[in-house]
């Protein structure tokens, strides 16, 4: 027995659509809860890559998604799709325009994402660009080279039998806005007969017959007052419904006075989140994975905290030794690839993602030294879990956060700074942090 819990997450999404293709399995115990994780005897797996590979090994239905020869590139969309959220979660033009057209070149000529057949790759994507999916309108699809094949590849996945009615309860089923309007009083009619649709006349009334019987009065008058008795149950049932009504508004308005005032709402800004200086100490490439760092960092609390960091292809491991970077720390531990990561290190990177760069802090920076922003005053918030699409840093504050022209960090353009100074990325200008 294999017992599965599940989120509300775009990962725990992404396992669902995969569990929709076992149907019922007696082998499979499925409960809702509050992070991802499949727990298989004394063993439980937290990672959304470790649990997917998981059944699709002890399941045969599931082979089918990840068979050996599709190892590797599978394994490269999961990280694909990591990296490409922030981009989608951003509503400047300049930061999700390059993400969708690399986006959109790449599966041009594809129907499926590895071997032309359906599997984790197609899955796993689907639900991280399902919220900007949806979004679209018929005419981002027709005027725009960045949406057409991505929403071709989109629709084709949605529409799949096996998955189509999960896809549905999910919420991730896009469909096409389409413009608006107007519509004709005969639009209902064929477009061939429209010419040949004309309004009926009203007729003139035939004069009675002779030998035909007088109307009958009595009758008439009979209807008559039927139809004054109800027009007056109807008026009586009216006066009784706008009595209630104002009975209800008194006593809603009663109780608002009672009321306390409300407290007053504390806006979402760079407050929320707690950015520290640290001291890499110690670096060495994950056993278990080509693109990612495991770093030991010391941000002031004593024992220095672990760190997984996706920085291999852009950051050579001499330069991450002895190194004083930005982190932060107010984030929901995560497993990567079997390691647990406390913190994220902050980097300037280009739009097209191809150049990244450690952020610097001011000379002199000692571990610990905290980041600030003038003007954003607040509490921090405990702790964010960055893997929830619509969590407060990637929805609220990332989307800000960038270098000017004199590589400075800022946040709406104030420079993050600390006590010894303003930070600053090494090379890139108009870059975003992530």
């Amino acid at each position: 027995m294999f017992q599965l819990t599940l989120a509300s997450d775009t990962d725990s999404k992404v396992i669902k659509l995969i569990v929709s293709l076992l149907g019922d399995n007696k082998q499979l115990s499925i409960t809702p809860g509050n992070s991802l994780s499949l727990a298989e005897g004394n063993k439980a797996h937290t990672e959304v890559v470790s649990i997917a590979s998981r059944l699709c090994e002890l399941f045969n239905e599931l082979s089918p998604l990840a068979g050996p020869d599709m190892k590797k590139e599978i394994l490269g969309f999961f990280d694909y799709a990591a990296t490409l959220s922030p981009s989608l979660a951003s509503n400047e033009a300049k930061i999700l325009r390059p993400a969708l057209a690399k986006l959109n070149k790449q599966i041009e000529p594809v129907v499926f994402l590895v071997n032309n057949r359906l599997s984790l790759a197609d899955l796993v994507l689907f639900c991280h660009i399902s919220s900007a999916v949806k979004k679209w309108t018929l005419e981002d699809i027709q005027s725009s080279d960045i949406h057409s094949n991505i929403f071709r590849w989109y629709d084709n996945i949605q529409h799949l039998i096996p998955i189509r009615d999960t896809i549905y309860d999910l919420d991730l089923f896009a469909i096409i806005k389409l413009p608006s309007i107007v519509i004709s009083e005969q639009a209902n009619a064929p477009s061939d007969q429209l010419s040949s649709i004309t309004v009926p006349q009203s007729q003139p009334s035939k004069p009675p017959q002779k030998g035909s019987p007088e109307p009958q009065m009595v009758k008439k008058d009979q209807g008559a007052s039927k139809k004054e008795e109800q027009a007056a149950k109807k008026e009586e049932h009216a006066a009784k419904k706008e009595e209630q009504a104002a009975k209800r508004e008194e006593q809603a308005a009663k109780r608002k006075k009672n009321q306390p005032p409300p407290k007053p709402v504390e806006e979402v800004g760079f407050a929320k989140v707690d950015f520290r200086v640290g001291h890499i100490t110690h670096c060495v490439k994950h056993p278990d994975a080509d693109s990612l760092y495991m770093e030991q960092i010391d941000v002031g609390e004593g024992k220095p905290r672990n760190v997984i960091s996706g920085l291999v292809k852009f950051v050579p491991l001499a330069e991450m030794q002895d190194r004083m970077v930005i982190v932060m720390l107010n984030i929901k531990p995560s497993v990567m690839r079997g390691e647990t990561s406390q913190a994220m290190v902050m980097c300037a990177s280009n739009y097209e993602h191809s150049i990244v760069e450690l952020l610097i802090p001011p000379e002199g920076s000692v571990p610990g030294d905290r980041v600030f922003v003038d003007g954003e005053e607040g509490s921090v918030e405990p702790m964010i879990n960055l893997k929830n699409d619509n969590n407060t840093f990637k929805s609220k504050i990332q989307p800000h956060l960038s270098t000017n022209d004199e590589l400075q960090a800022t946040y709406k353009g104030k420079p993050l700074h600390t006590d010894k100074g303003i930070i600053i990325a090494r090379t890139l200008k108009n870059a975003h942090l992530s």
